[in-house]
């Protein structure tokens, strides 16, 4: 059984400097340390099964039309007194 998690929703990320690529629908696997382990998209064989496997075991997300996965976006600020 897999400890993994997967997360279906619509995935922003930048391939190439300058390049924002919206990918549609993606599943994104990620292991108990959040990192991400995989990406597939639904036109891939095996993203029904994934998406299947990963519901079944009540280890996936399915995201909101107004929600968006950005990985890597890490927010480091702070606010002074």
């Amino acid at each position: 059984m897999t400890t993994n998690r997967g997360v279906v929703g619509d995935l922003l990320d930048t391939p190439v400097l300058g390049e924002l690529r919206v990918r549609r629908d993606a599943l994104v696997v990620f292991d108990d340390d959040g990192t991400i382990v995989d990406v597939v998209m639904p036109d891939d064989p095996v993203f029904a099964a994934r998406v299947s496997d990963l519901d079944t075991a009540n280890r996936l997300e399915r995201l909101g039309a107004q929600v968006l996965i950005l990985p890597g976006l890490i927010d480091l600020h702070n606010h002074a007194p």
